[in-house]
């Protein structure tokens, strides 16, 4: 193998280096890209159980409200009969 080979087949390594890097950045980019979309998406979730968690306690209180009502009524009728 001569120089002018060795250069041209070093060229192509030097050539396949930079496309490997360019292709590595690229993954890093998007890698970066999904890890912030992830972290939104884990606020938003964490929001959403908040808000949901809420909502169940005040149902739950209002029906559980209602059912005491409802007993004490119950209770107070038979007091009557």
């Amino acid at each position: 193998m001569d120089d002018f080979q060795i250069k041209l087949e070093l060229s192509k390594l030097e050539n396949q280096i930079q496309e490997l890097e360019n292709k590595q950045n690229g993954v890093k980019f998007n890698v970066a890209i999904l890890q912030q979309s992830m972290e939104k998406l884990q606020q938003s979730l964490e929001k959403l159980l908040k808000t949901l968690a809420t909502n169940l306690d005040l149902w739950y209180a209002s029906t559980n409200t209602n059912t005491e009502k409802d007993e004490d009524e119950q209770t107070d009728k038979s007091k009557c009969h």
